[in-house]
């Protein structure tokens, strides 16, 4: 997902798309995908504890594991495996 694909999804430009995440929601476009895409892994977590960190990053759009952990440590504020332990 990119933003011009989300925006034509959208039926409007990606400038229109950029402007209203920008003024009304105080994020960027990369923003808001990566917090989406943190959410859906925590609930990957959840749903299927057994099934491999690094098999979720990817199924949920991250391209390496290192872009996964920093992501994720940001957004949860600890590590994808220290969450998993400290769930179970």
């Amino acid at each position: 997902l990119n933003l011009k694909r989300l925006a034509d999804m959208l039926s409007i430009t990606p400038h229109q798309l950029s402007e209203f995440l920008n003024k009304h929601l105080n994020i960027s476009f990369n923003y808001y995908i990566n917090r989406y895409r943190i959410d859906e892994a925590v609930d990957l977590m959840k749903t299927q504890p057994d099934r491999a960190i690094l098999s979720i990053s990817y199924s949920v759009g991250f391209n390496s594991k290192s872009a996964f952990y920093e992501a994720f440590t940001k957004f949860i504020g600890i590590s994808p495996a220290k969450y998993r332990r400290n769930k179970n």
